[in-house]
């Protein structure tokens, strides 16, 4: 694993002292910057995303976005704050560690670091501490469903339960404790396997299929109408990764969508079609959609009248 801190080069001292303290702690890191190029991310990479005013005012800007996008779309992203400016569209609402006091940023620094090795673990490890789930006497992981079955089981078998005195319960209360151990062991066991499951494929792709409406919420109830069944909205990143065609509503609203900037991100990554039905003018697009827009071929609604707007989208939905 490689903990790659990607900065500017006006915060250079703020990341080779994270640097420095991620390595006596055991964790190979390097320093990154957009001169001089970010490498390709391998599969137990971490990218941690320092972000501050100069990052802000960068002109190359858009590369460190998309090199924190890259490190989110692979669940391997830390985003880090140094100063109190705010991060742009498409990072705003995601988990931040705050290091704007230069005091505390040790503080900071083993936040990034327990985020860092636990990004790293292997996936079965992740899985089995992830998967808790609810159970009668709390919450049992499928290890300790498990060794609860199992315990049931041997007690219920033996028809005694040692006490703290040292004595033996009779053979029919501890058969029905066993019993009863065994019911809330297997059902903490199931459960527990279930949250493995679904933890297991965290980025599993929709069944589904189909075109993917993508667009801000405000934007839908306008859309709703004219879909008809023939797409449906994003919910969830998942929901992008399993489309075989993304149509991207891109309204001004839009343009301030966390939601929407991070799907077209990623359905550029996978390859996916996108097909951007744009509302303003195409040549005062935001410099960051415009790039992530830049080999696509968009609809312009500019100009186009509300009918002429509902037939051009019902086309590229049966299209």
């Amino acid at each position: 694993m490689t903990v790659l801190i990607a900065h500017v080069e006006a915060d250079r001292a703020v990341a080779e002292a994270l640097e420095k303290y991620l390595e006596r702690r055991g964790v190979f890191a390097e320093c990154e910057t957009a001169a001089t190029g970010f490498r390709a991310l391998q599969s137990a990479d971490v990218v941690v995303s320092l972000w501050s005013k100069e990052t802000v005012f960068s002109p190359e800007r858009l590369a460190y976005e998309d090199r924190a996008l890259e490190g989110w779309a692979d669940g391997r992203m830390i985003l880090v704050k140094l100063d109190l400016s705010f991060p742009p569209v498409g990072l705003r609402d995601l988990p931040v560690v705050e290091a704007c006091v230069d005091g505390q940023r040790d503080i900071a620094w083993a936040a990034i670091a327990k985020r860092a090795l636990d990004g790293a673990k292997p996936a079965a490890l992740q899985v089995q501490q992830a998967c808790t789930a609810a159970a009668p006497f709390g919450s049992f992981t499928v290890a300790g469903g498990a060794a609860l079955l199992a315990g049931g089981l041997a007690t219920a078998a033996a028809g005694i339960v040692p006490t703290p005195a040292g004595l033996a319960t009779d053979v029919l209360i501890a058969s029905g404790i066993g019993a009863a151990l065994v019911a809330v062991g297997a059902s903490a066991f199931a459960a527990g396997r279930m949250r493995a499951r679904e933890a297991s494929a965290p980025h599993a792709l929709s069944k589904e299929g189909g075109v993917v409406i993508l667009c801000a919420d405000a934007d839908r109830t306008a859309v709703l109408p004219l879909i008809e069944g023939a797409a449906r909205f994003a919910e969830s990143a998942d929901d992008v990764r399993g489309a075989d065609k993304i149509v991207a509503l891109l309204t001004p609203r839009a343009f301030e969508s966390d939601a929407v900037k991070r799907g077209l991100f990623l359905a550029r990554r996978r390859n996916t079609l996108i097909v951007p039905i744009i509302s303003t003018r195409p040549d005062v697009l935001p410099a960051d959609f415009a790039a992530l827009l830049s080999e696509t071929d968009a609809i312009d609604w500019s100009a186009a009248p509300e009918s002429e707007r509902a037939r051009s989208l019902r086309r590229t939905l049966a299209a």
